[in-house]
């Protein structure tokens, strides 16, 4: 946390460099929601965001704060499934993500700031019978 706050960058207004890098995660990966998000004691904040319209969620919502942990790529195939995830309200409730990757972004210092994750919602069909 306080790597992020030397850093100064929560709270500030949008930043087109950031901005790009969201939108080029959707277009490589081909899915709906693209997030640079950086965690903080109680949140997670989204410096950049693409196909979301909230700013911040908490911390309980957050798969980033699970990812944060990881000095790698952070991947969870089934966010429904998963024992850590599977009760979180974006899992549970819309937009019902599915899939999460999520690369670090780490200072030169090697801290961990918060992750620019991508995540892949599908519809979830029951059949009966």
């Amino acid at each position: 946390m306080a790597a992020l706050r030397r850093h100064d960058i929560l709270d500030t207004a949008a930043d087109q460099r950031f901005d790009r890098i969201v939108a080029l995660v959707q277009n490589i990966c081909r899915v709906p929601i693209a997030l640079v998000s950086l965690v903080d004691a109680d949140r997670q904040w989204f410096k950049a965001k693409g196909g979301v319209d909230v700013d911040q969620t908490a911390l309980d919502t957050s798969v980033c704060a699970l990812a944060i942990r990881q000095r790698d790529v952070f991947q969870i195939d089934d966010l429904a499934v998963d024992p850590r995830t599977k009760a979180m309200s974006l899992v549970t409730g819309e937009p019902h993500i599915r899939f999460y990757a999520g690369a670090p972004l780490v200072t030169r210092a090697g801290q961990a700031l918060g992750r620019a994750p991508s995540n892949q919602m599908h519809l979830l069909v029951s059949r009966a019978g």
